[in-house]
């Protein structure tokens, strides 16, 4: 099966429209990680970490993820629901609620290829991929995760802070120079 970004959008705006859009969303994702091979023929190789765009709006945004090798990311909030799906390497998550003095964890879950996840509204997680291979993956939410107000927490005390979209674009750059120095 050849996977085609267009009708996977076409496919993802049609259950975005759905009266449960986030289940009807993870059907699509669903079927589009359970060919892991045509994923990886359409994004191709996984070289570099990265969070390419694929379709943004004030409803919608789809995201091609490249964790790169051993990243962690800070347990963090959305504030809308999520959908992710794995097709390459591993995605451990760890779960957290909120607490009169921050955030304490709540369990865990490991993502594999053909994996998929929902996350409501409400969650707060942490991301690390334990292994030294990157991992891709396809993260859609419901909503603009990109202007959205939200918040990330100190894995040690749990103090919340706003999420700092900078930090996180320079701790992809660290560990993609990571990687390209153990590659060589």
């Amino acid at each position: 099966m050849k996977f085609s970004v267009d009708s996977f959008l076409g496919d993802l705006h049609a259950a975005n429209a759905d009266a449960s859009p986030r289940h009807a969303v993870r059907e699509v994702v669903a079927r589009a990680v359970s060919e892991p091979e045509a994923l990886a023929q359409a994004f191709g190789p996984l070289t570099h970490g990265h969070s390419n765009v694929l379709f943004r709006s004030s409803g919608l945004l789809v995201l091609h993820i490249v964790w790169p090798p051993e990243i962690s990311v800070e347990p963090h909030e959305h504030n809308l629901w999520a959908v992710m799906g794995i097709y390459r390497g591993v995605e451990d998550n760890t779960f957290y609620r909120r607490t009169g003095s921050g955030i304490e964890r709540q369990g865990a879950v490991r993502l594999e290829p053909r994996d998929t996840r929902i996350l409501g509204e409400e969650a707060i997680h942490a991301v690390d991929v334990p292994t030294l291979a990157p991992t891709g993956a396809i993260h859609v939410y419901g909503g603009d995760l990109i202007t959205t107000a939200r918040s990330e927490f100190d894995p040690a005390s749990g103090a919340e802070r706003p999420f700092d979209w900078k930090k996180s674009e320079r701790q992809f750059a660290e560990m993609n120079a990571r990687w390209e120095a153990r590659a060589s």
